[in-house]
């Protein structure tokens, strides 16, 4: 089981291919410090906003950070320290940056980067997403195609 996010807000467009990200079993850290698995370059979000972790076959997300972190628009937002469950077609803001959550079963794809997995052992890939997974990601619904998200850790 794996998580592909994607990043459907306006500021997806400065972001380029790294709009999308593959989570697997071993979970990653959000935020615009460089040690994050997924950075996000903006001064608005804290240097480590989110945890996502997979326990008891489920992805749950925490806010570890001073960014508010809401699921699906929900008030007040997520209070530190408190995992939230994942599901498919949730949408998690991160400050302006709304990113679409979608569940995918069996493992993830290892012979693609351009979607930055992040697996936990590494592994080595080509530039060019495989046919396969190229017809996964026909199948689920995303909106405003087009946006992206940095991951040089700079401003």
């Amino acid at each position: 089981m794996y998580l592909i996010l994607e990043v459907v807000s306006s500021q997806a467009g400065s972001l380029g291919p790294h709009r999308w990200r593959i989570v697997d079993t071993c979970g990653l850290n959000i935020g615009r410090g460089a040690g994050n698995e997924w950075v996000i370059a903006d001064p608005y979000i804290s240097r480590r906003a989110a945890r996502i972790d997979y326990r008891d076959d489920q992805f749950f997300i925490e806010n570890v950070g001073h960014t508010g972190i809401k699921i699906n628009g929900s008030e007040p937002p997520l209070p530190p320290g408190r995992p939230h469950p994942l599901r498919d077609g949730d949408r998690i803001s991160i400050d302006q940056y709304e990113i679409v959550v979608r569940l995918a079963q069996g493992d993830p794809p290892t012979d693609s980067t351009a979607f930055d997995f992040a697996p936990c052992e590494p592994v080595e890939g080509d530039d060019a997403v495989t046919a396969g997974f190229r017809a996964l990601l026909d199948t689920r619904s995303t909106r405003d195609a087009g946006y992206a998200m940095g991951n040089d850790g700079a401003r």
